[in-house]
């Protein structure tokens, strides 16, 4: 069982380095330092299986009792941020899982107020699983709790893959489809802790079936890590809270027909265009194409294609060129003795002159130079 125990501590070690240092993505972190939970409590159940006899024993089982109560919760915080709930200490759940802490700590009061043959005593009973009746009424009260918290969960997952899943770019689908998975795995891994610790001695659950179950979750992220290194790539994020910040601007209904939903996701989807365009300014390459679009967004080139079209009553070329004229614009007010007409063309993505003129006559219905002539007379 040590062995177990010792594997899996070392799986979620290099799990967190790997998640916490790879990139600076608040939600790969946050999953980072869940596992950080099972890896302090694995290594209290190395101290025990091997016997390793320490005066702080009873100290250090409340206290690892305290910081399991948030494995939960913290697992819970996670999937609402996939979701992008960002939800606050006094949601009812936390408020219940702070008093189930503020009662662990109770008892550990209690304990350290014992003499040194009671606490004695205390220790070599949890030592044989006979543990009294309020550490008993703690754990089944925090077994229900977790299986409330992953049953939550699982049910919002789902909601919030139903409401957006026909919407988000491929490469935001990804992450909604991991959290869907691991949340349910989650949740399956608490229904067999329950029938375990009703079924089993509480030491086989502790040092044998959660050590395994905790593994099998690590083998699942990595194995999606892997496989679709989308889920925790830094530019798949910033596409993500793109598609979750355009989400909330859209009013979605479930029950609404194929045909309104084929035009939300147009909408949502040249929203999107229009935003990742204006803030990455990749208009400004000569070269930039449709293809290009489509492969920074995670969108396909005839989605691309069908979002500019419909929604924003253009082509792609035009869309692309509104931009540059936007920006030619600015460098015309702000910069004109300092750039020549040509320049300036060259600067915001135009291959030549002429094409500038052409463009800018197309949408001002003047030519560049006639634009600063007006403004400067102005």
């Amino acid at each position: 069982m040590e062995y177990l125990n010792f594997i899996v501590a070392l799986q979620i070690v290099f799990l967190f380095s790997i998640l916490f240092f790879k990139n600076d993505i608040i939600l790969n972190k946050l999953l980072a330092v869940i596992f950080l939970v099972p890896l302090l409590v694995f290594g209290f159940n190395i101290l025990d299986i091997l016997n390793i006899n320490t005066i702080f024993y009873g100290d250090l089982y409340f206290l690892i009792n305290a910081i399991s109560y948030l494995f939960a919760p913290l697992i819970f915080y996670y999937v609402n941020r996939m979701c992008g709930k960002n939800i606050v200490i006094t949601h009812p759940l936390f408020v219940i899982s702070i008093f189930i802490i503020c009662g662990d700590l109770f008892f550990f009061f209690k304990y350290l107020a014992m003499d040194a043959i009671s606490k004695e005593s205390y220790v070599l009973a949890i030592k044989r699983a006979e543990f009294p009746i309020e550490i008993v009424a703690l754990k089944g009260l925090f077994m229900l709790m977790q299986l409330l918290y992953f049953s939550i969960g699982v049910y919002q997952v789902c909601k919030f893959k139903k409401k957006v899943f026909n919407l988000f770019s491929t490469k935001s689908k990804v992450k909604v489809k991991f959290t869907q998975r691991f949340i349910i795995i989650v949740f399956g891994f608490k229904v067999v802790s329950i029938l375990t610790y009703l079924l089993m001695p509480a030491s086989f659950l502790d040092l044998v079936i959660s050590p395994f179950l905790i593994f099998f979750l690590g083998v699942f992220i990595v194995y999606s890590a892997f496989k679709y290194p989308v889920i925790f790539d830094e530019d798949t994020y910033k596409v993500f809270l793109k598609d979750l910040e355009l989400v909330d601007k859209i009013p979605l209904v479930y029950n609404e027909s194929s045909e309104e939903k084929s035009r939300s996701k147009v909408v949502l989807q040249a929203k999107t265009i229009t935003s990742f365009l204006t803030k990455s300014e990749a208009y400004l390459k000569p070269e930039y194409t449709i293809y290009d679009l489509s492969k920074d967004l995670g969108f396909s080139t005839t989605e691309v294609s069908t979002a500019i079209n419909k929604e924003l009553c253009k082509n792609f070329s035009q869309l692309v060129n509104d931009f540059r004229i936007e920006a030619s614009k600015t460098i015309l007010l702000e910069k004109y003795n300092s750039f020549t007409i040509e320049s300036i063309a060259e600067l915001v993505g135009f291959k030549s002159r002429a094409s500038f003129y052409r463009a800018f006559k197309s949408v001002m219905g003047i030519t560049p130079t006639q634009y600063l002539k007006l403004v400067k007379a102005a």
